[in-house]
């Protein structure tokens, strides 16, 4: 049976609450997200391909309208923002934005449509006319589409998880570490973005180092979720996660490095080094580690420290 949505701060229904905390919005826009994609999300007829995103990567029926059913409840609750959507870019709603929403209804497509049960859902919220930055994101929420678990943070007040609150994990060594990590194809050529690559910056370390990681760590996960995956980071299941492929977009991560620093942990880029503003188009290398002393473990692991 669906999980009821937590309670993520405000009350998930006050409507009116939008305009100083969007949080209730968002509750509403995972729920709806969710009920239609463990629905009609699911029948064989929702995986066909009916576009290709600004990425140039291809967008499934179920994708287009996990993200129009997500925007039609924020204009609903929210009124005139702007917003950066994996599938429509950037779009702008009403007028006098407050906010501007970045967001992925639906991270995890191919697990999705394989029937993996790792999916996840993130919307973060900035200033109107603010930089994609991950330092400048004031709220966010993540969802798990299939056990409707919810993660939330806004600024300066803590994260928690189906309201509760989490800190990520003291482990100080690799070598005690469970680390996640995504695997797979590098950064493809321009122009040759046009599959299922939905994880889609530069100057990654050599394979050899990344295997070194690997094999440094006490254990190793992948469920292909990186909206989880970073979420799994601040809540302290994982100790850290790595993405160094050059192939992560701002709708993946910029709605969990809230959570990650509300809950204590860091999120940087391939070098240690926060990731400033951001493209939406662009694709990025990131790390996130629960502490300072295991970020510079994994930093020397990998040969920049």
């Amino acid at each position: 049976m669906d999980a009821p949505v937590a309670d993520t701060g405000p009350r998930a229904g006050d409507m009116t609450m939008a305009a100083h905390d969007p949080r209730p919005i968002f509750a509403a826009m995972f729920a709806a997200v969710r009920a239609y994609l463990l629905g009609a999300g699911a029948e064989s007829s929702a995986a066909a391909r009916v576009a290709t995103n600004p990425k140039g990567e291809a967008t499934r029926a179920f994708d287009a309208m996990a993200e129009r059913i997500a925007l039609d409840v924020a204009r609903e609750g929210l009124g005139g923002f702007r917003a950066f959507s994996e599938e429509a870019g950037e779009i702008a709603v009403g007028r006098d934005p407050r906010w501007t929403l970045v967001m992925d209804p639906c991270d995890g497509s191919n697990n999705f449509r394989r029937g993996m049960r790792a999916v996840g859902f993130a919307v973060a919220a900035l200033p109107a006319g603010a930089p994609l930055d991950p330092a400048l994101v004031e709220y966010a929420l993540c969802g798990d589409i299939f056990t409707g678990t919810v993660y939330a943070a806004a600024r300066g007040q803590g994260a928690t998880v189906d309201g509760r609150p989490i800190a990520a994990s003291r482990t100080p060594i690799l070598h005690h570490a469970m680390l996640g990590i995504n695997l797979g194809r590098e950064r493809a050529p321009a122009g040759d973005m046009a599959g299922d690559t939905e994880d889609a910056g530069g100057d990654r370390p050599p394979i050899e180092l990344v295997l070194g990681l690997l094999q440094r760590a006490a254990t190793v996960r992948r469920t292909g979720a990186t909206v989880l995956d970073l979420c799994y980071v601040a809540q302290g299941t994982y100790d850290a996660y790595a993405d160094l492929r050059d192939r992560l977009t701002p709708e993946n991560f910029l709605a969990p490095a809230l959570i990650l620093a509300e809950a204590g942990a860091r999120f940087t880029n391939a070098h240690g080094l926060p990731l400033g503003p951001v493209e939406f188009t662009r694709p990025y290398s990131v790390l996130a580690a629960s502490n300072d002393a295991l970020l510079r473990d994994i930093l020397h692991a990998l040969g920049v420290q």
